[in-house]
């Protein structure tokens, strides 16, 4: 009787970066999650209509606010469309690219009153995000190959209804989805500044 062996627990599964997460699915109907520090503690999510610029400043306002409170940077992980993808034209790329800079517009202007949160270098012109296509996210949170639309998001709902405790929608699903890939994606690792890492807690090794 040949006996098997044991796979190899690693021991820093479930450890995280050490920062907050903002995940963001920029769309007409925009879902947000707001995670961290622990892994998978969802402080906030939801989802935002195209008309609730508002509401839209107040989520990316306690996103720096709970960051500030627990001495860690911010990290944003958003998704972008696969290029040759159902988005894959002039007009759907400019429309989701216009959808994400309401919420761009939103950091730039909450960065300013929390400017020890700041993820970029002083060089840095741009927004520093971390860019998912779905088949990069999907195959962290779930798994296997990525089934069609329908079935697709009824997955993600379950999926993110599990960690958040109680049902949601699809997009703040998906958002959910994004900001708990993003705590343990090596992205996310490589916009953390070196006091993130001196940060009180329990978190993943710092990559080399």
């Amino acid at each position: 009787m040949t006996r098997r062996k044991t796979p190899a627990m690693d021991p820093h599964a479930a450890l995280v970066w050490p920062c907050i997460v903002l995940g963001i699915d920029a769309g007409a109907e925009s879902g947000f999650a707001l995670v961290g520090p622990a892994k998978g503690q969802v402080r906030l999510s939801g989802q935002v209509s195209a008309h609730e610029a508002v509401r839209r400043q107040t989520v990316v306002r306690l996103a720096f606010q709970v960051a500030a409170l627990c001495r860690l940077p911010l990290a944003i992980v958003r998704e972008d469309w696969t290029p040759g993808g159902k988005f894959d034209s002039v007009r759907n790329a400019t429309g989701l690219g216009a959808r994400w800079g309401w919420w761009e517009e939103q950091v730039r202007m909450a960065r300013l009153s929390h400017p020890d949160v700041d993820l970029r270098a002083k060089a840095a012109k741009n927004l520093e995000a971390l860019r998912l296509y779905p088949i990069q996210w999907w195959s962290r949170a779930i798994g296997g190959k990525k089934p069609p639309r329908d079935e697709g998001l009824r997955i993600v709902r379950e999926r993110a209804s599990a960690i958040v405790g109680r049902p949601v929608e699809s997009d703040e699903g998906v958002a959910v989805l994004l900001a708990t890939v993003g705590q343990q994606h090596e992205g996310v690792a490589a916009m953390l500044p070196k006091r993130a890492w001196h940060a009180p807690g329990d978190w993943r090794p710092r990559p080399e």
